[in-house]
């Protein structure tokens, strides 16, 4: 399973993201427990809401708080909920 951490830069995780042909990665904390998980959608709702390069944009920035294994949200939710944060 593929992983980053917080203050991974967004266009590393995109890139690990198109070279291992998966949609999502998830993000680990320094003791190796699993923060929450990181989607494509995530990315480029993140990059479109700030409006800045991925490169300057961290996982932090994209991610939901709390990991979910419920099934994904609309768009509109998932917009909101990022707003919030």
């Amino acid at each position: 399973m593929k992983t980053c951490r917080p203050d991974d830069a967004l266009a590393e995780v995109a890139q690990k993201m198109s070279e291992h042909a998966v949609g999502s990665v998830q993000v680990i904390a320094d003791d190796g427990g699993v923060i929450s998980t990181i989607t494509d959608l995530d990315i480029a709702i993140a990059a479109s809401i700030e409006g800045r390069k991925l490169i300057d944009l961290t996982v932090r920035e994209a991610m939901f708080r709390e990991p979910s294994a419920s099934p994904l949200p609309d768009r509109a939710h998932r917009r909101r909920r990022h707003l919030r944060y």
